[in-house]
């Protein structure tokens, strides 16, 4: 098997391959509930999550958005990460929000986006999952035989 290479570098007759770079998952959310809104990207890292976001409100009554994300350890939404189970925020009428939540070993694995319009009190939410397994990390030399690199 081949491996995808982006240099090699010649090291006392062995032959040392530097793998890529794992990309982490991104995905967009976006949840609306009457004039409260939610927006951004969330980042799959090994075992957190990079979020990164704004809220806001457009009604002129002197309400706000509230934005809760609950932390999962299962992509149905049932074990909850007692290390933070919420993160909430508040926007009175805009804030830009981002933070990285720490998850444990094994990783997290989805997360509840709820918007709420204090004025009316209703809430929307919105289930996210990893959508793939994610793997973070730099850079791993390899030694590989030169007949594999074409040499």
């Amino acid at each position: 098997m081949k491996l995808p290479l982006r240099r090699v570098v010649p090291l006392a007759g062995v032959i040392v391959a530097l793998l890529p770079v794992a990309a982490h998952a991104s995905d967009s959310f976006s949840v609306d509930q009457d004039s409260a809104h939610a927006s951004g990207v969330l980042t799959w890292y090994n075992r957190s999550l990079g979020v990164k976001g704004t809220a806001s409100y457009t009604d002129d009554n002197g309400k706000c958005a509230k934005v809760t994300l609950k932390f999962w350890l299962d992509e149905a939404g049932t074990i909850s990460w007692s290390g933070a189970p919420t993160r909430t925020v508040t926007a009175c009428p805009v804030k830009d929000f981002q933070f990285t939540e720490l998850g444990p070993q094994g990783g997290l694995r989805s997360v509840d986006i709820c918007v709420t319009d204090t004025f009316r009190g209703l809430t929307t939410c919105l289930h996210k999952t990893r959508s793939q397994d994610v793997s973070g990390g730099t850079d791993l030399p390899v030694t590989i035989p030169d007949y594999e690199v074409g040499l």
